[in-house]
């Protein structure tokens, strides 16, 4: 990919903003319910806490993937 330092910076700075959000939401969910999520998962959004607290302490690398697979949209700026 070819672009504009601004733009690199850019892109950087999206993901880097995502990422930090899924760690400090992971934070607050252990402070809640401890290091291994809540007990039992009543909604699809508790589950998705709990495996991104999962995720955190076994595979980071992929939860990172994840994010920047699912942000792609949101943080590609500008013609690819």
């Amino acid at each position: 990919m070819s672009c504009h330092p601004g733009m690199w910076a850019a892109f950087v700075s999206c993901y880097s903003s995502e990422i930090s959000a899924f760690h400090l939401q992971a934070i607050m969910w252990q402070d809640f319910y401890g290091p291994g999520g809540k007990p039992t998962a009543d909604t699809d959004l508790e589950q998705q806490l709990n495996d991104i607290v999962r995720l955190i302490h076994t595979d980071a690398a992929s939860l990172v993937r994840d994010i920047q697979s699912a942000y792609q949209d949101v943080c590609s700026y500008g013609p690819n």
